[in-house]
């Protein structure tokens, strides 16, 4: 059986020469082009305590040529299913402080669910990082958002770009010289941490492959996996993940810092931005009895590291490039 008949547009940006030009031409006059609308307007069904966040993230996909009308409902359902997710969160979380497991149990994997639809839509919508990478916008869309400089730059690359040279120009200004590792940062998000930990140790004992003091630059969307909801005894987010693993791999270097932040300033299923950490945290947890490897394997880095005041709050910054990254290596003496 033959498979489901894909737009040119894809067909060629996957490489397939396999048309000819008027064989492409002619699949392009059978394809059905949906204008773009000239605003996101939530759909009926949708609460209107979501409307203004619809608007605001339709607005912004719509000025990148990723938004039309057939994109209404899975929009909408993006904000609605997130909107439950967070609500199960609450009540998981609720039911965690009354030891009442088999509820817990229950809502977490309610929250699970819910969180499974929120990632399909925002894989749907290009909603992450990755997900965007991975859309090819057909010609038309692409001409119907605003146009970029004749560089051929899109806007989201621009502005990516304009942080990372923003960061290298502040690290110059103190006299420490900065790298920028790669602004394609995926995988889960610990085994990121122990890997700057470990890029850390190497630095320090071998000056290698920089010397300090120094700053490492890194961006991209790191990701939490939970395969059992019912280990999950509080809340936490990909950065302050990031930061408490790096902190149990990092301890006991002197003058090492990770610092971990969403870009929009939430992190997770917590109020806060992300997490800084450095070689001292896990003795500094300990002090307090607070176990950073149980809070990994809870998934409760937000209740390991407020505490210690090594949670970043920001608030909404308005803007969500991707999750930004600064390790900090200095000499040890």
């Amino acid at each position: 059986m033959a498979g489901k008949r894909q737009p040119t547009a894809l067909v060629e940006a996957n490489g397939r020469k396999h048309l000819t030009a008027a064989e492409a031409d002619a699949r392009r006059d059978q394809e059905v082009y949906v204008a773009p609308p000239e605003a996101a307007v939530p759909p009926l069904w949708l609460p209107k305590k979501l409307h203004k966040e619809f608007r605001e993230i339709g607005e912004i996909l719509l000025a990148a040529g990723l938004y039309s009308e057939l994109d209404r409902d899975v929009l909408g359902q993006y904000f609605l299913a997130r909107e439950r997710w967070l609500r199960a969160d609450k009540l998981a979380s609720q039911a965690i402080r009354d030891k009442d497991e088999n509820l817990a149990q229950k809502w977490a994997s309610t929250q699970n669910t819910y969180f499974r639809q929120v990632r399909q839509c925002a894989e749907s919508m290009g909603l992450s990082v990755t997900a965007r990478c991975r859309i090819v916008i057909p010609t038309p869309l692409q001409n119907a958002g605003k146009a970029g400089p004749e560089d051929g730059i899109d806007e989201f690359t621009r502005q990516l770009r304009a942080r990372q040279a923003a960061a290298l120009e502040a690290a110059e200004e103190m006299g420490i010289p900065a790298h920028v590792l790669t602004t394609y940062a995926e995988g889960e998000s610990r085994d990121y941490g122990t890997f700057m930990a470990s890029l850390a140790h190497e630095v320090v004992k071998n000056e290698r492959p920089f010397r300090a003091p120094c700053f490492l630059f890194s961006a991209g969307e790191t990701t939490t996996a939970i395969p059992d909801s019912s280990l999950i005894r509080g809340h936490g987010g990909p950065s302050q993940e990031m930061t408490a693993a790096f902190a149990v791999a990092a301890e006991g270097l002197k003058n090492v810092c990770l610092l971990s932040m969403d870009s929009e300033g939430t992190d997770g299923t917590t109020p806060v931005a992300g997490g800084l950490t450095d070689g001292t945290t896990g003795t500094a947890a300990a002090e307090r009895g607070i176990d950073l490897r149980k809070a990994l394997r809870e998934h409760a880095a937000y209740e390991a590291l407020e505490p210690l005041g090594d949670t970043v709050l920001t608030g909404n910054t308005g803007t969500n490039l991707c999750d930004f990254n600064v390790l900090y290596i200095g000499t040890q003496e």
